[in-house]
């Protein structure tokens, strides 16, 4: 086989395998609200399973990691994965594990060109719907999960802050739109474990943290960061 022929392989690969895995990402959220909502009957972990698994073949397969700023990204949705895999089980254990992850993200935006302006616009508002969020739900939370409510809530607001920095750039938005998401998801966990609604939450938490992490997954390769072409004919002798 020449080298010509093993990008073209290489190339396919990854776009099958990205296309696979944002369809099993969005299909599993679906079902995981319809399943909520008494439409579906299905085994929940194996949904979620199914929708975490996707986000992370789609961060794999984008081809990022050989960069910080895909590197960042994909501990941060492998902490994701974690705080998914634990959380039916341990719920703290989650929550830490969410708190890694958004640590994470603010690395991989600061890999970024920045817009300060635009954090500065976005921090003053953001800051007070958290400082709100944070006297609702802290009181309600026990000692240790009340530290976690606290610390947590800093770090996803900074993540979201830091978000609308990195969003300067061609496409840049699409990491703004991500945090964001990420942001009313968790506003939604809250309210299922410290508010109320129930499970119908899920219904709109699971759609929107999913639809997240899949952004964030296929950044690297959106805003052009990812694995090119041209590195794969570097690494096999053929340039492109």
């Amino acid at each position: 086989m020449n080298p010509k022929e093993q990008v073209s392989i290489y190339y396919r690969v990854w776009t099958m395998a990205w296309v696979v895995s944002i369809l099993t990402t969005l299909a599993a959220s679906t079902l995981i609200a319809a399943r909520l909502a008494g439409f579906v009957v299905a085994p929940h972990h194996v949904l979620t399973r199914m929708a975490s698994a996707g986000f992370l073949v789609t961060a794999a397969t984008s081809g990022g990691w050989q960069r910080r700023f895909g590197a960042f990204l994909l501990a941060g949705l492998v902490c994701c994965w974690l705080g998914d895999l634990t959380g039916e089980r341990n719920f703290t254990l989650s929550g830490w594990s969410f708190f890694f992850a958004h640590l994470f993200f603010i690395a991989a935006f600061l890999c970024r060109p920045h817009d300060w302006k635009r954090a500065l616009v976005l921090a003053p508002m953001l800051l007070l719907v958290s400082i709100v969020l944070a006297g609702v739900f802290v009181p309600r939370a026990e000692a240790w999960d009340g530290l976690l409510v606290g610390a947590y809530i800093t770090a996803i607001t900074a993540m979201v802050i830091m978000g609308a920095a990195a969003s300067a750039g061609k496409r840049g938005w699409i990491l703004l739109l991500a945090a964001v998401l990420f942001y009313v998801s968790d506003i939604f966990v809250a309210r299922w474990r410290f508010g109320s609604g129930g499970s119908m939450n899920g219904i709109f938490c699971y759609p929107l943290y999913y639809t997240s992490c899949l952004l964030f997954a296929a950044a690297p390769r959106i805003l052009g960061d990812g694995l090119s072409l041209g590195a794969v004919g570097r690494n096999t002798g053929y340039k492109t």
